[in-house]
């Protein structure tokens, strides 16, 4: 039987960034990132990373 997928987790992390970007309209102090959790019904679980 194939496994099936039980959950999705996203979580935000605004993460410093090492010194401002300047941008046009505003100064960025943080990037902000996101982390997927996924699990599956045999208990597998797997991590992902967006920006």
């Amino acid at each position: 039987m194939a496994a099936t997928i039980q959950s999705i987790e996203a979580i935000l992390v605004d993460i410093p960034t090492i010194r401002p970007h300047k941008l046009s309209m505003t100064t960025m102090g943080v990037q902000t990132m996101v982390i997927v959790r996924i699990k599956d019904s045999d208990g597998l679980e797997g991590l992902g990373e967006a920006t």
